[in-house]
């Protein structure tokens, strides 16, 4: 081999090396700068999501106090209000207050009083048979932590709900019970989200089959407390 073509080669090859050492030493600091902002980009939209579904929660759970803690439904737990069903329990409210269920407790626990909205026959229908489950022991655990609101499910659906205690306007009187109000988490809700949050969101039902063992633990959980 000449000599030029010597020292070609031997310049690739040093050009060579020289390359994979600069590009090695690129990745080493470039690939956790990637990693470092991809992992802070989740944490925003993560953050930016759980904002978006606190700030839904507070909204519904001022609702729910608005209705548990009124003399209108003080006086309808104790029977002396007669035009309460009339004048509130309509679909025009459900609809406006986007709410499917609304439930009322005594102090026993026992489900006094049930409305559902029925989208499909557009009412609103009494629905003592609505299957509550653990909701009573539920309330009673969420209320020692200091929560009115959370994830629950309820029958095998997936339910947004707040809770208040039945009162008075002036919370001087007996406690009556507990009123909850339920949202159904539905593909809808998850396109309201994406929309608000700019993130791609969708919420599929995949059936307990399709669950890791994780996400079957953190559905078990849901069946027991509000989260």
């Amino acid at each position: 081999m000449k000599l030029n073509a010597k020292i070609g080669l031997i310049l690739i090859l040093s050009n060579l090396g020289l390359l994979i050492l600069l590009a090695a030493g690129l990745n080493m600091m470039v690939m956790p700068r990637f990693e470092e902002l991809e992992q802070r980009q989740l944490i925003q939209h993560h953050e930016r999501l759980e904002r978006a579904l606190e700030s839904d929660f507070d909204e519904l759970a001022r609702l729910t106090r608005d209705w548990g803690i009124w003399d209108d439904t003080y006086g309808f737990m104790q029977g002396r209000n007669p035009d309460y069903i009339d004048t509130n329990i309509s679909v025009e409210t459900f609809t406006n207050l986007q709410l499917e269920t609304m439930l009322l407790f005594d102090t026993q626990g026992r489900l006094r009083h049930a409305y559902t909205h029925d989208p499909v026959k557009h009412e609103v229908i009494p629905n003592l048979e609505f299957k509550t489950g653990n909701l009573v022991a539920a309330i009673t655990r969420a209320e020692a932590r200091e929560r009115q609101h959370g994830f629950l499910v309820l029958g095998g659906t997936l339910y947004r709900l707040a809770f208040s205690r039945i009162l008075d306007n002036e919370s001087v009187q007996p406690l009556l019970g507990h009123l909850v109000m339920l949202r159904r988490m539905t593909s809808s809700y998850g396109d309201v989200l994406a929309e608000r949050t700019r993130l791609s969101l969708s919420l599929t039902n995949l059936g307990r089959e399709a669950l890791t063992e994780a996400q079957r633990q953190a559905y078990a959980e849901l069946q027991n407390a509000p989260y």
